[in-house]
């Protein structure tokens, strides 16, 4: 995001009030790798009974 320590400060800098500190956080996706792998086989007759 890029923005500076004293940009982060300016947003929360009101007048009359006490300094408060604030947390920021980035989050973005991992890749995790697999080796986890099913074989699935094509359903080629479904049978479907009704009691």
């Amino acid at each position: 995001m890029g923005m500076s320590t004293e940009d982060k400060l300016k947003l929360w800098n009101f007048p009359n009030v006490a300094y408060k500190p604030s947390l920021f956080y980035r989050l973005s996706p991992v890749p995790v790798e697999s080796e986890f792998v099913r074989k699935v086989e094509r359903v080629r007759k479904a049978e479907i009974r009704v009691n």
